[in-house]
């Protein structure tokens, strides 16, 4: 199983964890960045943050770029989604 460092606190994670975890979990709204596990797109804040709760890691302590790290060497599928309020507009 893949070793984590994080905030200086090693943890044990890989695919089959996060899908048990995340299994019966609702997704939140994606705002940016999503990851998709067990066909659902998850917030990768949110994702991770459900399986680091557990261990005592709150959302705060860690950023999406942490999150996609850590989905990414795992082989999950990342997304990156810009809210339409973001894109430029007219000509």
């Amino acid at each position: 199983m893949p070793a984590f460092v994080l905030r200086g606190q090693k943890f044990e994670l890989d695919k089959a964890k996060v899908e048990r975890a995340l299994a019966g979990i609702a997704p939140e709204p994606v705002a940016v960045h999503s990851v998709k596990v067990n066909g659902k797109a998850f917030p990768v804040k949110q994702a991770l943050g459900v399986i680091l709760g557990n261990m005592g890691i709150a959302r705060l302590d860690f950023t999406s770029a942490d999150a996609r790290a850590i989905f990414r060497r795992l082989g999950f599928e990342l997304f990156e989604t810009r809210p339409t309020s973001l894109r430029r507009k007219g000509g």
